[in-house]
């Protein structure tokens, strides 16, 4: 589930996976499956609906705290219909969410004390006649990961 929810942005937005989530939850009782079956099965669904939206909301709130309607729409989900048939689960996600949404609003200012190191640059070599293993592995790991901050952020 971690790995999922690191990687769903790539094929899904927050909103559409919720909305998957929840249908999930209110998921329709199928003709040919006995009452009994069906609420069986149901339970372990809802269940594991739940624990994904905790998981989520513990772990991976950055997701949901800049979409104050997302937030929204998963406190009404939570109050609407998880609540009557899942008091206690429900109970302890909305308690988690006040608690990321009371730490979200406390500002959050990076600081850095030094400055940033200075860049590794090859001697006497001409930039055209520059190779991979001309360069620091250092210097060419901040390199990969300014990169990757650039992309993922």
């Amino acid at each position: 589930m971690f790995e999922f929810l690191l990687t769903y942005r790539s094929f899904c937005t927050p909103k559409k996976l919720l909305s998957l989530l929840v249908a999930r939850f209110n998921q329709p009782k199928p003709n040919n499956v006995s009452e009994e079956e069906f609420s069986r099965s149901l339970h372990l669904v809802r269940l594991r609906v739940s624990n994904v939206i905790r998981h989520w909301v513990l772990y991976h709130w950055y997701d949901l705290s800049d979409d104050k309607n997302l937030v929204n729409y998963l406190v009404r989900f939570i109050e609407q219909s998880m609540k009557p048939v899942m008091d206690q689960p429900a109970e302890r996600l909305l308690h988690s969410i006040d608690k990321q949404m009371e730490g979200s609003s406390k500002s959050r200012e990076r600081v850095f004390n030094t400055p940033p190191p200075k860049p590794i640059i090859p001697q006497g070599l001409p930039s055209d006649m520059l190779s991979l293993s001309d360069i620091n592995a250092t210097e060419a790991a901040r390199q990969l990961t300014l990169i990757e901050y650039e992309l993922f952020s």
